[in-house]
């Protein structure tokens, strides 16, 4: 059975480089577009729980305005500074003519690397 359509979103309603909140009960999304690309994570930070929302893109990551965690937009890896193995849940999105459609599907995570020596 495929994936439930949480929403379908419009290059109007992403502006570029700009967290965009969307509700999902329980699991609140923000949603990023960076150029033709658009991703999906969980809306709260996986280190303390702090809001996405109005945190920083920094080249293909946004960063916690709380502690400064830096997460992958694609991957949801964690990029620092903070050496614990987090990862903020990433969601599948998929490009349908002119939108882009946000489906109910976690993507699978990888292990986390080890942290450096």
């Amino acid at each position: 059975m495929p994936p439930a359509l949480i929403a379908l979103l419009s290059r109007e309603q992403l502006p570029e480089g700009k967290p965009h909140l969307l509700l999902h009960p329980p699991d609140h999304l923000v949603v990023v577009r960076l150029g033709d690309e658009v991703f999906a994570l969980d809306q709260r930070c996986s280190h303390a729980g702090a809001s996405l929302i109005n945190g920083a893109i920094l080249g293909r990551s946004l960063a916690c305005r709380a502690h400064g965690c830096r997460f992958d937009l694609a991957s949801g890896l964690l990029l620092g500074p903070s050496d614990e193995p987090l990862r903020q849940r990433t969601w599948l999105v998929e490009r349908r003519g002119d939108a882009w459609a946000i489906l109910d599907q976690p993507l699978p995570t990888s292990p986390s690397p080890e942290p450096p020596p």
